[in-house]
């Protein structure tokens, strides 16, 4: 015998009202709180189980009227971006590009402060005159500050450090 399925759940308005918008996932439809940003299983939307994690987690929240969440809900989908993931690649870009340019900075022993005095301030003047100032905007997530490189640095002599011991054992 054929065991019939629930039909699954789809987003509704209403589930703004616990503070929930949805988002696609691999082709499912989520709900993601706007609050604390949790995307919640799709066996999740319903509303007695969207108002239990709203009232559990946010009772502070309880009291909002709708227009709140709406605003909150318009600056997650704003903060996403994109659904083709290419804000993480991004982000992953320049955490590579801020080890690089640490590693150059130790490598030429200078002081850690001359990437964001100096290198950074280089690097936009020649890629807005190369390239256009809409690519100038990807190199403002670069972090090469003093603090940034001396950890990159710290970093990276740790993971030698573990390699060679590696090697040794």
């Amino acid at each position: 015998m054929a065991t019939k399925r629930a039909p699954k759940s789809a987003y509704s308005d209403d589930y703004l009202k616990f503070g929930f918008t949805s988002i696609v996932i691999e082709g499912i439809d989520k709900p993601q709180c706007v609050i604390c940003l949790k995307v919640l299983s799709a066996e999740s939307m319903k509303p007695f189980q969207l108002k239990r994690h709203f009232e559990k987690e946010h009772p502070t929240y309880n009291n909002r009227d709708v227009s709140f969440f709406q605003k909150q809900s318009q600056s997650v989908k704003k903060s996403r971006l994109d659904t083709t993931g290419q804000t993480a690649i991004t982000i992953r870009a320049a955490v590579e590009a801020s080890y690089v340019v640490s590693l150059r900075i130790s490598k030429s022993k200078k002081p850690h402060t001359i990437g964001e005095e100096l290198v950074l301030p280089c690097t936009k003047d020649i890629v807005r005159i190369m390239i256009g100032a809409d690519a100038v905007k990807k190199l403002s997530s670069l972090s090469i500050s003093d603090n940034t490189v001396q950890r990159r640095i710290q970093e990276m002599s740790e993971d030698i450090k573990n390699q060679v011991v590696e090697q040794i054992k």
